[in-house]
């Protein structure tokens, strides 16, 4: 970290980062509020996982998870909502088929677990190119393809 971690400061509209379409599209990621809002945490030591001041990349500027991916927030652009978005590279939602971090029946255990198991409605949302079929999770796949959004606040 460098000695002014918090010197990004956010543009006063009430919501973390740059607004962005769930599911299709990522906002820009260098200083923004949603590189800061990490940064912050992990000065404050709220967080860990952060060990670059400005990085733009998991483990740097974001957070990894231990499932090989990373995480970071996004508001949306349609609905209002904050969301931590779980993706394998930060710089895209959907990737080529195979590069995402769970496959979709791990997604679907996860979006039934935690709300109401259909990957575009409710808190947890999914997408990926072989993830979902006909608006259901494909759990005949084995690919690990479905990244996943979470709600956490309006």
């Amino acid at each position: 970290m460098t000695a002014t971690p918090c010197s990004t400061a956010g543009d006063a509209n009430g919501r973390i980062g740059a607004s962005y379409t769930v599911q299709t599209a990522v906002p820009t990621y260098t200083d923004t509020e949603n590189r800061a809002f990490w940064t912050q945490l992990s000065a404050a030591n709220l967080v860990s996982g952060i060990t670059v001041n400005g990085g733009t990349t998991f483990g740097a500027g974001y957070p990894n998870a231990k499932i090989g991916t990373g995480g970071f927030l996004a508001g949306t652009a349609g609905d209002g909502f904050l969301y931590l978005v779980n993706v394998t590279d930060i710089t895209q939602i959907t990737g080529a088929t195979g590069t995402g971090p769970m496959s979709p029946a791990q997604a679907a255990q996860l979006d039934r677990k935690m709300d109401d198991g259909i990957p575009a409605s409710g808190s947890v949302l999914s997408a990926g190119s072989a993830c979902v079929t006909s608006a259901i999770y494909n759990e005949t796949s084995a690919t690990k393809d479905c990244g996943q959004f979470y709600r956490i606040q309006q």
